[in-house]
């Protein structure tokens, strides 16, 4: 097993992204998920991000990893996520929610395959979609 860490960290200044997709480690352990290791990440230093048509997908093989969730950036107003999504593919695990805490989570091996959509309301941006800092990185 190697994952040191995140998929992927933008530290850019004014990033822009307009198609992502990401699938965890299949061979991750429950270390993956204790570390809260993410598909995407926004540096907490970042201060203007857009990104829109993120995927992240989970197909954990050997071990039974919950990942708090897909997406994290931080909570400012000039940070915008749009058309986000996190499946379920096959096997073990989850990703509990979607952008920062935010969204449904595939809970059900019924919905293996079922992409689960952020929208404004479910996944707020900005100040809106702050997350607790001393809970998650």
């Amino acid at each position: 097993m190697f994952y040191p860490s995140f998929n992927l960290v933008l530290n850019s200044i004014a990033g822009q992204v307009y198609f992502y997709q990401s699938e965890l480690p299949y061979d991750a352990d429950g270390s993956f998920a204790d570390d809260k290791f993410v598909g995407y990440k926004v540096g907490s230093n970042v201060t203007n991000h857009s990104a829109s048509g993120l995927g992240i997908y989970s197909n954990f093989r050997d071990h039974d990893v919950e990942v708090w969730t897909g997406v994290v950036h931080p909570s400012i107003d000039s940070i915008h996520m749009k058309n986000i999504f996190t499946v379920k593919l096959d096997n073990m695990g989850n990703i509990s929610s979607v952008v920062n805490g935010f969204g449904p989570g595939p809970v059900t091996d019924a919905e293996r395959g079922v992409p689960h959509r952020c929208s404004e309301v479910t996944c707020p941006s900005g100040e809106l979609g702050k997350l607790d800092r001393h809970k998650y990185p």
